[in-house]
């Protein structure tokens, strides 16, 4: 549950109430790449080259029987996941409800509070190519790390006559969904390749790929893979949104002066290479203004140390141009609507 919650945030229109109406999920608003692997995120994964093998007439998202026999003989369990979505700054446009993505996160199924594993025979009787559009949700959904989920359902039984009355950046929206193999031969697994990409890009894109996508879960904590990384990041781009400002999330900064506003966007640059320094990665970023945000908790950002390094970053980010704003995650908690008005004179 997020807690803490500023006050000035309850006046946002649908910030505590949903009303009942349809919601559109608009893809545009994510990095292509992230867009890509969210659409191959479905059937029965990761894919390997002894499955490949079976699939004579090419790959489907519904296992053949042979494939399903195949898992069966070797006795491989599935965790069933769901690709999760939180949103923020929603609008009721054209009688449809429509909001930005502000987290993409991972999610075990589970049954009496463990994960739930199932065999291959029950994931091929269900509609694997149809979970994206099932309106599957999640009530009281953390994408910030705990595993603690409210009621899990159909949108629009849960909807009812009158709407959802909760915090509506808490709904969680199935998008997609995918059978995760328990056990599977990394060096054999078979992805989407870039042939136009150096091999630094492919290689680094491969293990991302691998250890966000296809590493089974231990418990059900959710596994953020897009977003931003905490609730007092998530307080202010609320706000600063209710001031028509949206600033790009978790943007890349190299010495050379390249701006990447994701890890997705940096991958389909495919202008990366070994020698790119890293200066850090900027919690909020106004691209135009060449403003960067830290939002700066005490818990990791009172140290003489870690007050020293803040420095050294908002120094290499001078020489390459772009200003510094450091603000305490005490000011946005306490002081938010103060906290807004000083970055809208910074910009």
């Amino acid at each position: 549950m997020i807690i803490n919650r500023p006050s000035f945030l309850e006046k946002i229109p649908f910030y505590k109430h949903l009303p009942k109406a349809p919601f559109k999920y608009d893809p545009s608003a994510l990095p292509s790449i992230l867009n890509f692997d969210i659409f191959e995120l479905c059937g029965l994964l990761p894919i390997t080259i002894d499955v490949s093998n079976l699939c004579l007439k090419g790959l489907l998202v519904q296992p053949s029987q042979k494939v399903v026999d195949y898992y069966c003989e070797k006795n491989i369990k599935f965790q069933m996941i769901f690709v999760v979505a939180n949103f923020y700054d929603l609008k009721l446009e054209n009688g449809i409800i429509r909001g930005r993505p502000y987290s993409i996160s991972l999610v075990p199924a589970s049954k009496r509070g463990k994960i739930d594993e199932r065999d291959a025979k029950f994931a091929s009787l269900l509609k694997l190519e149809e979970i994206e559009n099932m309106g599957f949700i999640y009530l009281d959904f953390d994408p910030f790390g705990s595993a603690r989920y409210g009621i899990f359902g159909n949108y629009g039984i849960l909807m009812g006559t009158n709407g959802l009355k909760v915090y509506t950046d808490s709904i969680g929206f199935v998008i997609n969904g995918y059978f995760l193999a328990n056990t599977y031969n990394k060096n054999e697994i078979l992805l989407a390749n870039m042939p136009a990409a150096p091999k630094y890009i492919q290689e680094k894109y491969t293990q991302y790929r691998i250890n966000h996508y296809f590493k089974p879960f231990k418990n059900l904590k959710p596994r953020k893979i897009w977003g931003v990384d905490s609730p007092i990041e998530l307080f202010l781009i609320q706000a600063l949104a209710a001031e028509n400002l949206f600033p790009k999330i978790q943007t890349l900064i190299f010495k050379n002066g390249d701006i990447f506003p994701s890890f997705f966007e940096m991958v389909s640059s495919q202008s990366l290479t070994k020698d790119h320094e890293l200066i850090t990665e900027v919690d909020l970023f106004f691209t135009d203004k060449k403003v960067a945000v830290f939002c700066d908790s005490t818990r990791y950002h009172r140290s003489r140390k870690t007050k020293e390094k803040d420095q050294r970053i908002s120094k290499s980010l001078e020489e390459i141009g772009i200003k510094s704003i450091r603000i305490k995650g005490s000011d946005i908690a306490k002081k938010l609507k103060h906290t807004v008005n000083s970055i809208k004179e910074r910009l």
